[in-house]
């Protein structure tokens, strides 16, 4: 009965052509394996294979996907396919039903330079697990409903994943102290817990070009070092990207927000052997911190958290944050260079994205006006009389339109082209435009016509001024700037100097984000003499206007300011002072606090009086600033208002 049970077995098996084997359901896809010899190569035929499969040999193994995957089922124990051998390659093939053992999988690899390409593993306890794998290649795999991880590498090196998909399993790739793997292309989304963690010093990895959405965390790091993470796309998450690499021990500390992420912090020690330290010791060496640049974090209720001092820009480039992408945010790119002006605080630690991505376009233009297939845009709405207006425009095809500028007055409608102060004739394959301003101040607008009105925008005509109160006043005290007639670019600013001095030599500046006219407060230098404030265009040296005169007088005694009074954690404190003496430093406390438990310190660099910037601590509190004579005996001088951290 065996004998004849083995004859029909192989009945099912047959030799299509030199060194390949063909099984069709109903036969034994191990007993071809068996009969294999290395080098040969396997087709297995659409069908469900109702087997746990072992290769150890060099084989090439292949699903006939013409009538559906072919299914190899392990019934609910053990793995479906295990690959243990070395140089094997399997494609084509579905594998279900592990069992929930620990290690239990859809397909268990070991060895070297294996590949698994287009296959699925679907309702296993792991979709795949690379276990001590090497060299290893993952590519094109659909990974789904797994009761643990859809794919995990375990003790993994220089493996690749590219281009799978997974989808609704519990984890989606797990990483635990596996070093050196390519993570890329990928999509995994519905992940009840971590799309793609890295853990117990799972290091020098590189993740890129992944697309990562609708999980509970997209990229989760765990001591793990030296991981190169980006391009990737994380949206819709909880969190977007957590690293929580505070130490490699044990250890049990209070949390800074106990209301957002729970009370206590326990971390893990994960070889006996590994030195404590603390990754916020900017003395670590590169290798101990993860590089993290050029990905796109949106729409997540946390697009960011690290606990400790990771690189989250490579030098040049940061990453994109939705809660960080408009001025009102935080996030100005006055250059249009793509790059915010401004910093971006990694929230959970003291980790800083220098160069945070703008998502605007460099080349859109602010100010826009689109009908019906027609199209008008201006970079600012502000011109001097006569100059140059240019603009950004689209007609619908097989229309000719002219454009013009009109007095603001002019009825909208229908309306002969002679009522344009200046107008041209634009069609479709014509994308810019310059008109000139008129040479009159007023209000005007900038509209297309073909039979009909189709697009405007309203633009004002101005000379800027600039003007500055009072006339005398003394050193590093404030005065009031007010202004008008500024373009309105993002890069507009307002500068004091010397006066005679060159225009490039500005002794402070400030930006007007925009603003064509309102008021600001400069503070004068800390030397007697003579200053005038000038207006610049577009973060450049056009001047625009020039200030009447004001006159610097010396300041006499001790005196310290700190602004604004109230302020957010990690918000920028501007601390005014006067009467420094050349060794003078400034510190910052906590309110009641010793002076020898200073928060920071800054030296006042020998003016008798100036403006120092800090950064407010991110615990809540009250804080005030004290000034000393020098920082070694620190005679005491003056203590500052009181600002209050919320």
């Amino acid at each position: 009965m065996r004998y004849a049970l083995c004859l029909l077995m192989l009945i099912q098996i047959s030799l299509a052509d030199a060194g390949t084997i063909v099984v069709t359901p109903g036969g034994s896809i191990q007993a071809a394996i068996d009969s294999a010899s290395s080098g040969d190569a396997i087709e297995i035929q659409g069908g469900i294979y109702s087997e746990r499969i072992v290769v150890d040999k060099s084989l090439i193994i292949r699903g006939n996907t013409t009538s559906g995957y072919p299914v190899v089922n392990a019934g609910g124990s053990g793995t479906a396919v295990t690959i243990s051998g070395d140089d094997i390659q399997i494609t084509g093939i579905r594998a279900i039903g592990s069992g929930m053992a620990p290690r239990d999988a859809g397909i268990f690899v070991t060895g070297r330079n294996n590949r698994v390409m287009d296959c699925q593993v679907s309702g296993n306890r792991y979709g795949i697990v690379l276990s001590f794998a090497e060299g290893c290649t993952l590519e094109n795999i659909l990974a789904e409903a797994s009761s643990e991880a859809g794919m995990l590498l375990d003790n993994s090196t220089k493996n690749s994943i590219i281009g799978c998909k997974l989808e609704n399993n519990i984890h989606g790739i797990r990483l635990v102290s596996s070093e050196s793997n390519t993570i890329r292309g990928n999509i995994i989304s519905n992940t009840t817990f971590e799309a793609l963690s890295l853990e117990r010093s799972s290091n020098r990895n590189l993740i890129e070009d992944n697309i990562i959405r609708f999980n509970q965390i997209g990229i989760s790091l765990e001591t793990s070092r030296g991981n190169n993470i980006t391009r990737n796309l994380a949206s819709n998450n909880s969190v977007g990207i957590k690293i929580a690499n505070h130490n490699d021990t044990e250890s049990i500390s209070p949390i800074e927000n106990p209301g957002k992420y729970g009370g206590v912090s326990i971390k893990y020690k994960p070889n006996s052997d590994i030195e404590s330290y603390d990754v916020r010791d900017k003395d670590l060496s590169s290798y101990t911190t993860n590089t993290i640049y050029n990905n796109t974090l949106i729409n997540n209720e946390e697009n960011a958290i690290d606990d400790g001092n990771n690189q989250w820009d490579n030098g040049t480039l940061g990453n994109h944050y939705s809660d960080f992408d408009e001025p009102e945010e935080g996030c100005r790119d006055r250059n249009r260079d793509g790059i915010c002006d401004s910093a971006h605080e990694i929230e959970g630690g003291m980790s800083t994205d220098r160069h945070p991505l703008s998502p605007k376009d460099p080349m859109k233009a602010r100010f826009m006006s689109k009908k019906n297939g027609a199209y008008l845009g201006l970079d600012r709405m502000v011109f001097m009389p006569g100059e140059r207006i240019d603009m950004r425009l689209s007609v619908p095809e097989n229309i000719t339109a002219w454009i013009g500028v009109l007095p603001a007055g002019e009825p909208h409608g229908a309306l002969d082209r002679t009522k344009a102060i200046s107008y041209t004739t634009v069609n479709s394959s014509i994308r810019e435009v310059a008109l000139e301003a008129p040479r009159m101040v007023g209000s005007y607008e900038i509209r297309m016509y073909s039979t009909e009105e189709m697009v405007y925008l309203p633009i004002s005509v101005e000379v800027p001024e600039i003007h500055i109160s009072p006339a005398e006043v003394k050193a590093c005290e404030p005065i009031n700037v007010t202004y008008s007639g500024a373009p309105g670019y993002e890069g507009d600013w307002i500068g004091m100097f010397s006066t005679g001095a060159g225009d490039r030599s500005p002794l402070s500046r400030k930006y007007l984000d925009g603003s064509t006219n309102g008021s600001l407060v400069l503070y004068t230098p800390s030397t007697p003499g003579t200053y005038n404030v000038r207006m610049f265009a577009d973060d450049g040296y056009r001047l625009l206007a020039v200030s009447e005169p004001v006159t610097v007088k010396q300041n006499a005694g001790v005196r310290i300011v700190a602004e604004p009074e109230t302020v957010s954690p990690g918000q920028a404190i501007y601390v005014h002072f006067w009467g420094a003496m050349p060794d003078s430093v400034i510190g910052m406390y906590g309110v009641t606090r010793p002076d020898k438990f200073w928060i920071s310190m800054q030296p006042t660099g020998g003016p008798s009086c100036g403006t120092l910037t800090f950064r407010a601590p991110y615990g809540g509190g009250n804080y005030d600033f004290r000034l000393f004579e020098n920082n070694v005996y620190r005679k005491h001088m003056g203590a500052s208002n009181v600002v209050r951290v919320v």
